[in-house]
């Protein structure tokens, strides 16, 4: 469309019926012209304008067909109109027209005002005012909280919430990026300094902007008190890139933004030589409070999840991911990380200690830790608490093998070469008389068919183990855990999910109301005390329980009375932080219960990543319904 259409759409949008005279003074344009520009509307967009006997106006069914079309141009959810508003604003020199903001979007001045509300609280998250006077829009704040925000709303319009230097390109087409990428890259190099993708992304971002900034005659960063945190070796660093950066882009970078520079390579880059660091000194790199963290940490884990954290290596690495990550928050310069939501999503009880870990991070420190934090925190536990979990679970085997010059030994050894992170074999038997007297095993490997019959899997493979045999029996270990964890999600819904536990909600309630009513029935019935709501609401302010269609608040202790499960749906969306849930899971678990948790919580949440099975769980009309649905979902 060119402008001139473009105006008349907007103008229409308003709701207001014109006729083509008024439409023409508004466009200072002929009435011939207005009917010509609406004759071409229609033409891309299919009755898009009506007319009727008091004037034109947009037909309400067919603006879809527009936004569709238009809709990588337009923001069009209120999320995406704020994150335009607040780039706009922080963007421009001076105070922007509220009206020529909604003409922009597409909205009229009472949308306009019905989001002032959200711009203000998402600007205060990076202590920034939105201030309006009459028609006039602005946004006030410190250079460096702006840079903050812009970085955020950059990683909240890109695809997928993930950053490369690709969409950092498009978003600045005017500045090389891969120059700044070429220049960090060699000091890094030279200085010998390691840096992750995720964080150089970050590194890149913030360059980028405040060469941005700085081009545009924006206000440049302070100095303020950063300078007692940098050791000189790290603004040697920072000032060779600036240098650098100042000769190819033609900018100047005050004192203020070599510090800042500097400051980030401390909290995300890494110069030190990890084979030399270990748990005797470990305290020496990281400083004696932080080491001392750490420990509680770990502590916390092993009480609460009942997992050992204690490997060297771990916590080696581990204690320098918190040195940093403390750094940063002190200095409110976060690292985004683009993977969240799907770490939220794909591994719920690794993401949940990461949020028992940041909740005591806040006790002990007083720093709130977001959640692209949590989720980096949650990367080191990852690996070690998939490795233990992969060993707990493993298959429990007897090798049925007749002796012929030692080789059920020989296969024995196979087997455990192949299958140590999913087998274990308990017993090995040479008479198949002898299963019968092994108890708790799952499978029966044999290199001869068995005559008697028995209720557990069995796998026949020849003496050799060829990789024909592996198949099989990776395929009977995949069909028995899977046998298993249905069976187990069953009993544990079962049991902690009472009939009276169900409900379908009966009027439209917020967050708060909900919470207080499933823990006040819970307390009722002996579950909980008084003290249980307060806890599940400090949970929330971590980290919130929602995501998809669904929320499954719980508290950051195991502080439970009884162990326990209440599901509430409703059919209306209620309102959960930024989310729109319709089904609430509760839960609440007593200290004894631990192991319970583990079973529960990981499938439940992995299942209900999908909105189609919360859309499906929200129609069941009952409790044995919506157990029996949950389950042949897993």
């Amino acid at each position: 469309m060119t402008d001139k259409q473009k105006e008349l759409v907007r103008i229409l949008l308003t709701g207001e019926k014109l006729t083509a005279a008024q439409l023409a003074g508004r466009l200072d344009c002929s009435v011939r012209s207005v009917h010509n520009y609406i004759g071409e509307v229609n033409s891309t967009f299919p009755q898009l304008i009506e007319s009727s006997q008091n004037g034109y106006l947009i037909n309400v069914e067919n603006i879809d067909n527009l936004l569709g079309k238009m809709g990588s141009h337009i923001p069009q959810t209120p999320a995406e109109r704020c994150n335009y508003i607040l780039y706009k604003l922080v963007q421009a020199p001076a105070a922007l027209s509220a009206g020529e903001l909604c003409d922009d979007l597409f909205i009229s001045a009472s949308t306009f005002r019905s989001l002032l509300g959200r711009l203000r609280r998402w600007a205060s998250q990076y202590d920034l005012i939105v201030n309006t006077a009459g028609d006039e829009i602005s946004i006030t704040g410190t250079e460096k909280n702006k840079r903050r925000m812009l970085s955020s709303i950059l990683y909240a319009e890109s695809k997928e919430n993930f950053i490369s230097i690709e969409t950092i390109q498009n978003s600045f087409p005017e500045i090389d990026v891969e120059t700044i990428h070429e220049i960090v890259i060699s000091a890094l190099n030279e200085y010998h300094y390691f840096i992750n993708d995720y964080s150089l992304v970050n590194l890149l971002l913030h360059m980028t902007i405040a060469i941005h900034r700085i081009e545009n005659c924006c206000n440049v960063i302070p100095s303020g008190g950063a300078a007692s945190l940098i050791r000189a070796h790290e603004y040697e660093v920072a000032k060779k890139i600036t240098d650098a950066l100042e000769a190819a882009f033609g900018v100047h970078f005050a004192q203020g933004e070599s510090y800042d520079i500097a400051l980030m390579l401390i909290s995300r880059a890494s110069s030190m030589d990890y084979q030399s660091i270990s748990v005797e000194n470990i305290s020496l790199y990281v400083g004696e409070k932080c080491w001392q963290l750490v420990q509680k940490l770990v502590m916390a884990v092993r009480d609460y999840y009942d997992i050992d954290l204690s490997q060297q290596e771990f916590l080696v690495r581990f204690s320098l991911h918190i040195k940093n990550l403390l750094t940063r928050s002190e200095n409110h310069s976060y690292c985004k990380n683009p993977l969240t939501s799907d770490i939220k999503g794909n591994c719920p009880l690794i993401y949940d200690v990461a949020v028992q870990l940041a909740g005591i991070i806040r006790e002990q420190t007083g720093l709130t830790i977001d959640d692209d934090e949590i989720a980096f925190i949650a990367f080191h536990l990852g690996g070690a608490l998939e490795t233990q979990r992969a060993l707990a679970s493993r298959i429990s085997a007897v090798l049925y093998c007749p002796s012929y010059y030692n080789m059920d030994a020989a296969l024995y050894e196979k087997l455990n070469g192949r299958f140590r992170e999913e087998l274990v074999v308990t017993n090995v038997v040479t008479r198949e008389q002898d299963i019968k007297k092994i108890q708790g095993v799952e499978l029966i490997i044999a290199t001869v068919p068995l005559h008697t019959p028995m209720m557990m899997p069995r796998v026949i493979i020849t003496p050799f183990l060829t990789e024909t045999n592996c198949f099989d029996i990776s395929c009977y270990i995949k069909n028995i855990k899977e046998d298993q964890r249905r069976r187990m999600f069953r009993e544990n819904l079962c049991t902690l999910l009472r009939p009276e536990f169900f409900e379908r909600a009966s009027k439209p309630l917020t967050q708060d109301e909900v919470i207080h009513h499933i823990c006040d029935k819970l307390q009722k019935e002996g579950y909980v005390d008084a003290a249980f709501e307060a806890a599940v609401q400090e949970r929330e302010q971590v980290s919130s329980t929602a995501f998809r269609h669904c929320a499954i608040p719980h508290t950051l202790k195991m502080i439970a009375l009884r162990t326990g499960m209440f599901v509430y749906l409703s059919e209306e969306p209620l309102q959960w932080g930024e989310h729109t849930v319709n089904l609430v899971i509760l839960l609440c678990f007593n200290r004894g219960e631990r192991q319970v948790f583990h079973d529960i919580f990981d499938p439940l949440a992995m299942i209900l990543y999908d909105n189609a099975v919360i859309k499906n769980a929200v129609a069941c009309t009952d409790y044995q319904q919506f157990i029996d649905y949950l389950v042949s979902c897993l």
